[in-house]
């Protein structure tokens, strides 16, 4: 019945994304590729955008972890592109680009990389703090 509730809410499911923020934080990718995908499927039954937007965007930083380039560009791009869409940003997405960011030039995926601190930047700036918004845009080289 839990589930079956949970399913009607896709709200429900936003924790999932804490909890893959998480997982990544302590290093443990993997597993929060998997919550994060549950949760974005779920918010995308129920085309809920901004939930989608966030999901796809966490999505990428696990990719990003376990160096999937061509995932994580594809989930970056398709999460931006709805949160710019409705004008929503948030710290944690910023990070998680951030963080994208320094683990694709680690990987000498510098296009990818400099793209990754591009949006964080941006995110940042949205959210008025320009200060993180300038050391992020710092690091894209190109």
């Amino acid at each position: 019945m839990f589930r079956a509730v949970n399913e009607m809410d896709p709200r429900a499911h936003a924790g999932s994304l804490n909890l893959g923020m998480l997982l990544m934080a302590q290093g443990r990718p993997a597993e929060a590729r998997g919550i994060v995908e549950d949760a974005v499927a779920v918010f995308e039954r129920h085309q809920s955008r901004a939930l989608l937007g966030l999901g796809r965007c966490v999505l990428s930083g696990c990719l990003a972890a376990l160096d999937d380039w061509d995932g994580f560009h594809r989930e970056l791009e398709a999460g931006a592109q709805i949160l710019d869409a409705i004008g929503f940003a948030d710290v944690d997405i910023a990070l998680v680009a951030q963080d994208a960011g320094e683990a694709a030039r680690a990987a000498v995926q510098d296009l990818l990389a400099d793209r990754a601190f591009r949006q964080a930047g941006d995110w940042f700036e949205q959210l008025g703090r320009t200060d993180e918004a300038a050391a992020a845009r710092a690091r894209a080289t190109g």
